[in-house]
């Protein structure tokens, strides 16, 4: 069964659509390839009771037009980044979940490999230098590297990134990492004109140092945070940065749910506010 226009609400041909959905203090990026492959990158998630997988994650996955996840990602098992995995996991049948570096004591993680096990699904570990291709979006995995020791708790640093390229378009998705992993990572020669990046740990001053921002110098910056938030997500310093590198930046505690769509030559991307704004590959050659 599926709700009417459910599939007319997927991305154009040749599209490759990212969604930040407004999960409040957490992160869930959905990942929409040109191929109709689907990517779930965190699910977000809080303490308490209310299921943010259910309740959000899954509404917002079929108002975009998807019925069911080829993959789900993890990129850490901090309670705002994997809350809603089971739901998720369940409700959506995602046939493969993928995680960076494990946390065995992780009562969540333990949770959604169980319930992984129960429908026979699969469980995969991303590292540095994995990739694959998906309807023509290159995927590569830049963090984290092979662990030297088994972690007893949940690092932010572990935090799997990935790197989304299209045509001339790109997009940096961070999860909570930070310093360990930007001042490691060399920007590559083949870095696309248009960029995007998610920040890292929904804006904290922990992460998006300068010379990161400097080095990647994005010309769209995400951000994944909640309203009012007891953190003060996102930092003014790294919105400083943000605008000192001239970079658009799009907050789903301000803009709501955040869509960003590119056919590799164009960038455009609209807030649930109703805030848009669109980058073209002739723009950022000037």
């Amino acid at each position: 069964m599926c709700a009417p226009g459910v599939e007319r609400a997927g991305p154009s041909s040749g599209v490759l659509r990212v969604t930040l959905i407004d999960v409040g203090q957490g992160d869930a990026v959905l990942v929409q390839f040109p191929d109709r492959h689907t990517l779930l990158v965190d699910a977000g998630g809080s303490v308490g009771s209310y299921d943010v997988g259910r309740r959000v994650v899954m509404p917002a996955a079929w108002a975009l037009g998807v019925r069911k996840l080829d993959w789900l990602l993890v990129t850490h098992p901090d309670i705002d980044h994997v809350g809603g995995a089971r739901s998720v996991l369940e409700g959506l049948a995602a046939q493969e979940v993928w995680e960076g570096v494990p946390v065995p004591t992780s009562a969540a993680r333990i949770e959604l490999v169980e319930a992984l096990r129960r429908r026979n699904g699969v469980l995969r570990t991303v590292r540095a230098g994995h990739r694959l291709e998906v309807g023509g979006v290159e995927v590569e995995m830049l963090h984290p590297p092979e662990p030297d020791w088994e972690r007893r708790d949940v690092r932010n640093d572990d935090s799997v990134v990935i790197r989304l390229r299209y045509g001339h378009a790109e997009l940096l998705l961070t999860g909570d990492a930070g310093v360990e992993f930007e001042s490691a990572w060399t920007p590559p020669a083949d870095l696309g004109p248009l960029r995007m990046l998610k920040a890292g740990h929904h804006g904290s001053r922990s992460s998006s140092g300068a010379a990161f921002v400097t080095r990647y110098v994005p010309d769209i910056a995400l951000v994944s945070a909640g309203q009012s938030n007891l953190f003060g997500h996102p930092h003014p310093d790294v919105l400083d940065q943000f605008e000192e590198a001239g970079a658009a930046v799009f907050r789903t505690d301000v803009d709501g749910a955040i869509i960003v769509e590119t056919d590799g030559l164009w960038v455009d991307v609209r807030g649930m506010s109703g805030r848009r704004f669109r980058l073209e590959i002739s723009r950022a050659s000037s």
